[in-house]
Order: structure tokens, then C-alpha cells, then sequence
């Protein structure tokens, strides 16, 4: 058996490293920013009539390094105290924002809890900066499927009106990335095992899912022959497994479906048990009346030849189309669910066709 290189790393082992945490604040990225605004453009005075440690005392946590860490892990969906606290302990990036200060997640969740406001103020307007820089992207400060506003810098071009609009956007969505924070702080639970636990299994069930679909499917084809795209869900969610009443079967009942349940199996089956089912084809709107005035409706002088006008020869096994051509049969398909025999001219065999043009 083969054997290789191993360091242990890879098992979970913890190692020590090197590192320069100003060099991991690369210029112009969300977290470099960031850092830049906290540390040089924001008054942080607020907050330091609030420490009465000048000459004796314990040295507080510099409130630049919370609002940081409280920021970089707000945009990457971290909005608990004891979260944020491992994310101080373990996250490279976050050791540079606070310059690698140690806190526990209680002196994190007294600092955004008694300074909500000034928080929200703060955050805010880092944030607008950052957007106008288009720093923020994808699902950054996301919460609940509702996102920051896009970064579209052209909207700093308009007026203050639209300015304040986006500005009040912000606000709101900080405000309730903070209550979600705070909420989150008073009904702990320590719940990574089994959040882990669950994205395994159904990354698992997933998995098996596909392996299974691939092992059973059969190929879907085009009107071309050639394979088209399979959806893992096509062959279950649109097939009728049981058609049964409450007391008895639905013998003298007409069972409606739509064209998602219109297929060979699903009419044996109701041939099977005696039941009448009306299921429309795929292809009904481009024949029907009613539809003639609506969005893929086959308009008459758009039509295509039917099968009538073909000629079936039996001898040969083949068709000839109305140029007089013939066409070989290649085989069985099974189209949209559907099975039939094909029929098919070789390709090129109609470019110089007279009705291709009809």
C-alpha cells in the first residue's frame, strides 16, 4: 500500500506559525478599509469618557479593536458574543483588527449592548464608505435573505435626498444585524456540533441522491438526438405513484393534472386502475384556440408538417417527408418522458429542401 507525507496538520492538530499581522491587512481589501476608517477617520471620544481608569485601574479593551472585530464578524455572519470571541482566538484577520488583544464574550456583549447607538452610527457610516469603494459583495452583512443595498457607485452621484434614503438602508439593516447579535447572546446554546452534524448528513443525502439518479435515470434527448439537461428531481416530483379515493378508487372521477404529469408511465397507470385523467401535453398551447393570441402560440403560417403528411412505408421500415425524401429509422428515444420511434433524415440531407421556405 502506498504511503505518504503527513504532518498531522491535516487531523486537526494545532502548529505554531510565523506571522506578521500587519501583513495580513492586504491595501484596498473590506478588511484593510475597515481598519483605516476605525483607526483614522472615526471619533472614538465617545467612548472614552466613559472609562474612569486614568489613574488607576485595570487598561480597558481599546473600543477600536471591539468595533472591528464586532464589524468583520458582523460581514461574515457571526453575531454572537462567544462566537466572536473564538473568532479573536482563531482568525488570523481578526487578530490583525484588534492587534491580537485577547477578550472574553462577556466584555463583547456589554460593549454592544451599552453602546448600541453609537455602534449603529459608526457602522454606518464605515459601511458607506466601504460601499462606495465596492467592497462589499455577495451575501456580506446579510441576515435573513435581506442584503446591504448594491454598490453601484453611480448612486453617489445623485442627491442628497437619495443619499440620505441609502444612508437610513444602512441603518436599518445594522440595527438588526445588532438585535439579532443580542439576541442571540441571551439564548446561547452551544450548537456547532450539531449544526456541523446536519450540513454532514445532508451533504450526504445529497450525495446519495445524485450517485442514485445517475445509476437509474435514463438519458433525456432533444428533438436533435443529442442528450439534454436532467434535473435529479424529474423523476419522482412528476410521476403519479398512487390514485387512490378516501374509501375507494376514483373510478368515476376525472383526475386534472398539469403538463408536469403528462408521460407514458402516468397513463398506464391510470389505464391500469380504471381511472379517466385529463393531463394536457407540453405542446397544447401551440395548438389550442384560445392561446392563439399569447406568447408561444404556433401561428398557422408558422406551423410545421405533420405526421399525416408523411408516408409510412412498411416494407422498409421508413417515412417519406412531403419533398419525397426518405427518411431511415434510427431508433427508440425517449423524449420529455415520453417513448417513440425516431425517423430522421441524415444531416445535411434537407438544406437544399424547396419547402424550407414555405
Amino acid at each position: 500500500m502506498s504511503r505518504y507525507k503527513t504532518t498531522g496538520a491535516e487531523y486537526g492538530q494545532g502548529f505554531f506559525l510565523e506571522v506578521n499581522l500587519a501583513e495580513q491587512l492586504l491595501p484596498g481589501t473590506f478588511d484593510w478599509t475597515v481598519n483605516q476608517i476605525v483607526e483614522n477617520n472615526i471619533d472614538c471620544g465617545k467612548f472614552d469618557i466613559l472609562y474612569k481608569n486614568d489613574q488607576e485601574g485595570r487598561p480597558a479593551i481599546n473600543p477600536r479593536a471591539l468595533l472591528k472585530l464586532v464589524l468583520y464578524g458582523y460581514s461574515r455572519g457571526i453575531l454572537s458574543s462567544r462566537k466572536l470571541e473564538n473568532l479573536a482566538r482563531t482568525n488570523i484577520t481578526a487578530k490583525a483588527l484588534t492587534g491580537d488583544i485577547s477578550t472574553d464574550h462577556a466584555t463583547i456583549a456589554a460593549f454592544v449592548s451599552g453602546h448600541s447607538e453609537e455602534m449603529k452610527e459608526i457602522f454606518t457610516e464605515v459601511l458607506l464608505v466601504c460601499n462606495e469603494l465596492e467592497l462589499i459583495k455577495g451575501d456580506m452583512f446579510a441576515l435573513d435573505g435581506c442584503r446591504l443595498p448594491s454598490n453601484a457607485s453611480k448612486e453617489w452621484s445623485g442627491t442628497h435626498e437619495n443619499l440620505e434614503k441609502k444612508q437610513k438602508r444602512f441603518e436599518k439593516q445594522v440595527g438588526r444585524l445588532m438585535e439579532k447579535h443580542q439576541n442571540n447572546d441571551l439564548t446561547h446554546t452551544d450548537d456547532e456540533k450539531d449544526r456541523l452534524q446536519g450540513a454532514i448528513e445532508r451533504f450526504e443525502k445529497k450525495a446519495a441522491y445524485i450517485k442514485d439518479f445517475l445509476k437509474t435515470a435514463e438519458t433525456r434527448l432533444g428533438v436533435s438526438g443529442k442528450e439534454v439537461q436532467s434535473n435529479v428531481t424529474d423523476n419522482e416530483s412528476a410521476k403519479i405513484k398512487e390514485l387512490t379515493g378516501k374509501e375507494k378508487p376514483l373510478a368515476d372521477t376525472l383526475l386534472l393534472a398539469d403538463t408536469n404529469y403528462f408521460s407514458e408511465d402516468n397513463l398506464k397507470i391510470a389505464q391500469e386502475q380504471g381511472v379517466k385523467v385529463l393531463i394536457p401535453d407540453p405542446h397544447f398551447r401551440t395548438r389550442e384556440e384560445g392561446f392563439k393570441n399569447r406568447k408561444g402560440h404556433v401561428k398557422e403560417e408558422d406551423k410545421k408538417f405533420t405526421v399525416q403528411e408523411f408516408t409510412y412505408n412498411e416494407k422498409d421500415d421508413t417515412y417519406i417527408c412531403p419533398c419525397g425524401k426518405v427518411l431511415p429509422y434510427q431508433g427508440v428515444v425517449k423524449l420529455n418522458r415520453n417513448t417513440g420511434k425516431v425517423y430522421r433524415m441524415k444531416q445535411g440531407g434537407c438544406t437544399d429542401c424547396p419547402l424550407l421556405n414555405i
